[in-house]
């Protein structure tokens, strides 16, 4: 979020070292150890000891200079080796197309509106087989929204240009108690199309589900909250494996693993990977293999990092 600038900053107040991003980094690097301490548990949930993914590598960097405040990031299934990829806040709507090495493969205008959004899913939706986008406008610095939205769109062809604006359908939330949240992170299950939004804050992050069935019934939609998860640092990305067996949450200086099904995270105890330094890493996405995953951070041309992840 534009007033969650210096992530550095917030990333020790969350008790984590990071350091600034630059653009020209070095062809593998191995993410520093996380001095973290085990988090404070609110509800059943905690945070574990870091994981040891390996050696980050570069894939590649952000070639459209137009993806300047690049905030989500989904791998595409049903074309491989493409993501999805949006701005931040201050752009129209719109969604691009782009490799894993960061060249630009296409664009796509959206007819909807682009408030704040801050993360977009790819999951199943009203027509069997077919595949469709999520577009979280769900960012709200000052909490004073009293509903966010949630823009489901056909996946595109991306070597196919769209003549007009791709037509998006408006899922209305609102969260418990008429409460508002700052949230930057959606994911949505590939086995059931329940979509989840986890809140960004320094100190107890909430977790948040829209279930399939109330999304198909239509009209506003009174989001569950289903855990409080403690103290991980501000979350600026999710998404769930293709298998639906790992829920992933992304912060300024790690990546929180969540193993087992979507039934099994409220109490799961996640695995933590440092992450290399980014200048504002807000963009998480597990491949459409679901044997590694990417990151990003705002800023034009920024480096997209490259992780293993164990299945």
């Amino acid at each position: 979020m534009r007033m969650l600038l210096l992530p550095a900053c917030l990333a020790l107040l969350a008790a984590a070292s990071a350091a600034c991003d630059s653009s020209a980094a070095p062809p593998a690097l191995t993410p520093t150890a996380s001095t973290t301490p085990a988090a404070s548990t609110v509800a059943t949930s905690a945070v574990a000891g870091t994981a040891t993914p390996g050696p980050a590598t570069v894939a590649g960097h952000l070639a459209d200079p137009a993806l300047a405040e690049l905030s989500g990031l989904a791998a595409s299934r049903a074309h491989p080796g493409v993501y999805w990829a949006h701005n931040d806040s201050g752009d129209r709507a719109r969604i691009f197309a782009l490799a894993e090495d960061g060249a630009s493969l296409a664009a796509f205008a959206i007819d909807a509106e682009a408030r704040d959004w801050e993360d977009i899913a790819l999951g199943p939706g009203p027509q069997p087989g077919a595949a469709y986008l999520y577009i979280g406008d769900i960012g709200d610095n000052a909490a004073v929204r009293d509903t966010i939205t949630v823009y489901r769109v056909r996946e595109p062809d991306p070597a196919v240009p769209a003549s007009a604006s791709l037509e998006a359908d408006a899922i209305v939330l609102t969260y418990p108690g008429g409460a508002a949240y700052d949230a930057e992170a959606l994911a949505v299950d590939p086995a059931t199309g329940d979509f989840y939004i986890a809140t960004k804050a320094l100190v107890t992050t909430r977790l948040f589900v829209a279930r399939a069935a109330n999304i198909a019934a239509g009209g506003t939609i009174e989001l569950e909250q289903i855990a409080e998860l403690g103290t991980l640092g501000p979350v600026t990305a999710a998404d769930i494996a293709p298998s639906g067996g790992q829920l992933l949450l992304r912060t300024y200086t790690h990546a929180l693993v969540f193993e087992g099904v979507a039934s099994a995270w409220p109490t799961a105890t996640p695995a933590r990977i440092s992450l290399v330094a980014e200048r504002q890493g807000e963009a998480l996405a597990i491949t459409a293999n679901g044997t590694a995953f990417i990151t990003t951070s705002e800023g034009a041309g920024s480096t997209i990092y490259r992780y293993p992840l164990a299945p």
